[in-house]
């Protein structure tokens, strides 16, 4: 591509995004407004959705990136860029547990009511994973498909939560919620995925909005190198996990 067509490319177009709630916040305040202040005649489309389908609308070019939490592997859709991001246990400062210096147990959740997505969600199947892990279940006070539901749930004190702790770093700086790890391998081995269409060409405006999406602090390399991982694809392998029978989404 030569810089004139490069540039005629970042001059007009449009870019349709996939995305999990949790990336919300990070989105918006930083990626779009850059993105669209900088390149106005490009028409951004971002919706919102479970992981399963985000994965779903990148695999039927109904999106030319997807961001999301967890997601199940496609055979057509490509994982450009991934970071580690543990599920970890969002609380109110004033709950039990978050005065817990140590990494907690599985079994010291289950005493509390827990607010969770629903199915379809890549948070609730890795729930049910770590569940069938360690042989319990958690006790849901909250089903719902809204993120923030879950934030006001667990800042409410009504109970605790499982989110990353990406999705609620603004709450964490307003000491509303704390996020503690657990010592779970499931909820450890979580992580966040830029995905994009197997083997489609990629125009030079995507192409620039993947690299403002990868500067994002979920997916962003330089701020965990240790626990990152950029382009899997290129390995041709994934780490399986097990599922359980009863397991959805």
């Amino acid at each position: 591509m030569t810089q004139l067509e490069e540039l005629n490319g970042l001059q007009r177009g449009q870019i349709r995004i996939a995305a999990t709630e949790g990336f919300l916040d990070e989105l918006v305040s930083v990626v779009l407004n850059d993105f669209c202040l900088q390149y106005p005649k490009i028409d951004v489309t971002l919706e919102l959705m479970s992981a399963g389908e985000v994965v779903r609308y990148v695999a039927e070019d109904r999106a030319h990136l997807g961001v999301a939490y967890a997601p199940q592997p496609d055979p057509s859709v490509r994982i450009f860029a991934a970071r580690s991001q543990p599920v970890c246990i969002i609380a109110a400062p004033t709950h039990p547990l978050a005065a817990r210096a140590d990494p907690l147990t599985l079994r010291d959740v289950v005493l509390f009511p827990v607010g969770l997505t629903t199915p379809g969600f890549g948070l609730r199947r890795i729930v049910q994973l770590a569940e069938f892990s360690e042989k319990l279940q958690f006790r849901p006070g909250l089903t719902t498909n809204s993120i923030a539901a879950l934030k006001h749930y667990a800042s409410a004190g009504l109970g605790i939560t499982f989110l990353p702790k990406f999705a609620v770093a603004r709450e964490i700086a307003m000491g509303q919620l704390v996020a503690l790890r657990t010592r779970n391998r499931v909820f450890e081995a979580a992580d966040a995925q830029l995905l994009v269409r197997d083997k489609r060409p990629r125009s030079a405006a995507v192409d620039r909005m993947i690299a403002q999406l990868a500067t994002m602090s979920g997916l962003r390399q330089d701020a965990a190198p240790k626990r990152s991982r950029v382009r899997p694809e290129a390995s041709g392998r994934r780490p399986k996990q097990a599922r359980p029978n009863n397991a959805r989404g």
